[in-house]
């Protein structure tokens, strides 16, 4: 959920639904775009999250823009719920697709708590306020509640998959269940359409948009705003290229204080930094506080 961001610690990164979602709709009411490649790579993540971003591929859809899903290596569980909301999925022959499923889990801290002496206190309005707590463990009825929640996202699950593939729930009970298939053994199994590359789903939306191959067409990626690091970088040398930007966003995100903002400010509104950061008045570099 939320806007895209990077990984803990700074590695890798999270696709978030709110940031993919508002650029495949930029893209949809974009005149100029003819059709829409949506690129997926990712093994999974929140059930929500990822049907926002199928609804949003689905309206694109509707507003006449054909909608190919490319896979990457990973396009698993919730990467996979969003491509079946395209026209048409291509997958290379190694990706790792399919895991339809759904599980819920949460750590249980009790007994390290315990161990290191920290009695935890709960004050909740509602009985089951404090289900995802990490201080103490599902009860038996709360057990039964999640696997109600589990079970019912399963089912929307498998009524996406049903509808975007037109497979029966027959089939889908032979396929799903979390299994992981490659892209090649997909193929086999109604999964996507073909097997190809990143320029093959290109190639393939051009046809969708009823474009020959050759079609004088230029490839645009749509892009999330830039983080604070980017952004600091092409506002203090506006006139680097991209990889110029690239390279002093590197240099920036070096710094702790640049970093622990952005991070911050990827959570919510900055609204104080310690005074150390920022320097007192009358205090000299050399007193420990950063100018």
């Amino acid at each position: 959920m939320g806007k895209s961001r990077s990984g803990p610690f700074g590695f890798g990164g999270i696709a978030g639904s709110e940031t993919i979602a508002e650029l495949v709709k930029r893209a949809a009411a974009d005149g100029s775009v003819v059709a829409i490649v949506l690129r997926v790579d990712s093994p999974g993540g929140d059930v929500l999250a990822s049907d926002l971003i199928w609804r949003e591929v689905m309206q694109a859809r509707r507003a006449g823009k054909p909608v190919i899903a490319s896979m990457g290596d990973l396009a698993a569980s919730g990467g996979y719920l969003v491509s079946v909301a395209a026209d048409a999925i291509v997958a290379e022959p190694s990706t790792l697709t399919g895991s339809i499923g759904v599980f819920a889990l949460k750590p249980d801290l009790s007994g390290l708590l315990g161990k290191i002496g920290v009695a935890a206190v709960t004050l909740k309005r509602g009985q089951h306020a404090d289900l995802q707590s990490f201080t103490r463990r599902w009860t038996a009825e709360e057990r039964t509640l999640v696997e109600k929640q589990v079970l019912a996202f399963y089912e929307l699950f498998l009524s996406r998959v049903g509808e975007g593939r037109r497979l029966p729930r027959e089939a889908l009970d032979r396929i799903a269940g979390g299994q992981v298939w490659t892209g090649a053994q997909a193929l086999e199994r109604g999964l996507v359409d073909q097997l190809g590359s990143l320029e093959n789903a290109i190639l393939l939306a051009r046809e969708k948009a009823g474009f020959s191959p050759g079609a004088d067409l230029e490839v645009r990626s749509f892009e999330p705003d830039r983080g604070l690091l980017d952004a600091l970088a092409g506002s203090l040398v506006p006139s680097l290229a991209p990889s110029e930007h690239s390279s002093l966003s590197a240099l920036a995100a070096q710094l702790p204080e640049l970093r622990a903002a952005a991070l911050l400010l990827e959570m919510g509104p900055l609204v104080a930094l310690p005074p150390g950061w920022i320097g007192s008045p009358g205090a000299s570099p050399t007193s420990g506080s950063t100018p």
